[in-house]
């Protein structure tokens, strides 16, 4: 997840997918054209996941995949840019 810091759309979040390449996908017509391209029949089962961009925050605090530090900053899973 990724905060935004600048513009009219300050302090709202991105969801950014990055494949095991470095590859970031994001919008859902990055990451359909990707998985057309790639063909990977293991990712099947997981397109309908892969195509979520929605940001679900809380889940994301109940799974611990999104934790801040002491001083406030986030510790893993969020990149403010």
């Amino acid at each position: 997840m990724v905060r935004r810091r600048l513009g009219q759309s300050a302090g709202k979040w991105d969801v950014v997918l990055v494949s095991p390449t470095n590859l970031r996908f994001n919008t859902k017509t990055d990451m359909r054209y990707y998985l057309e391209q790639n063909g990977n029949e293991r990712l099947r089962p997981f397109e309908h996941a892969l195509l979520d961009f929605s940001a679900h925050l809380k889940l994301s605090r109940r799974m611990g995949w999104l934790t801040y530090t002491v001083d406030g900053n986030s510790d893993t899973g969020v990149v403010n840019t």
